[in-house]
């Protein structure tokens, strides 16, 4: 995290760069998104995931489903699959001027997939969601940069990295 030495905070606004791609993605919706380059999580090669407007990037399943838990858990693999959770809620990312970016830069072997979530509202509107992922190709490494979170809404939220029922890290419910 944060904390530990060496890292530091990158956010990297691509909404605003002409080659990134906005994805349209409702309230409970989810896109198909090509990484670019293989990437490996929990040591399987993965050249796509799902992309879910609930601030999730799962590798095996289309989860879109909004009812946070904690992980790891049985009903948080059940519904997201193998999967990084940026801010897992019932969110909607089409209210009120939310925008979801993806964009693949840098050179091979040393290319990053960054995903853009920006003013992603709440469920009902009560606050929004800015945050950011970054995949990298070769070190495998995995970035979440938040701008701005809200959590005020009553929901709950999880953030962490979920492989299965049984293994994960939660950094956050």
């Amino acid at each position: 995290d944060s904390n530990e030495a060496g890292l530091s905070y990158d956010f990297e606004d691509i909404s605003v760069e002409a080659a990134s791609t906005l994805i349209p993605l409702g309230g409970d919706d989810s896109e198909i998104i090509n990484i670019g380059f293989p990437f490996y999580f929990y040591n399987n090669s993965y050249s796509n995931f799902f992309l879910s407007s609930k601030t999730v990037i799962s590798f095996t399943k289309n989860g879109y489903n909004y009812n946070s838990e904690s992980i790891p858990s049985a009903g948080a693999y059940n519904k997201l699959g193998s999967s990084i959770l940026g801010w897992w809620g019932d969110l909607n990312p089409s209210f009120t001027g939310g925008q979801v970016h993806t964009l693949v830069k840098g050179v091979a072997p040393n290319r990053r997939m960054i995903v853009q979530f920006y003013n992603t509202q709440t469920w009902g509107g009560g606050g929004n969601i800015t945050l950011q992922f970054k995949l990298f190709e070769t070190s495998n490494e995995i970035e979440v940069h938040y701008k701005n979170i809200y959590g005020g809404s009553g929901e709950d939220y999880t953030v962490g990295i979920l492989k299965d029922s049984t293994i994960g890290q939660q950094v956050w419910f």
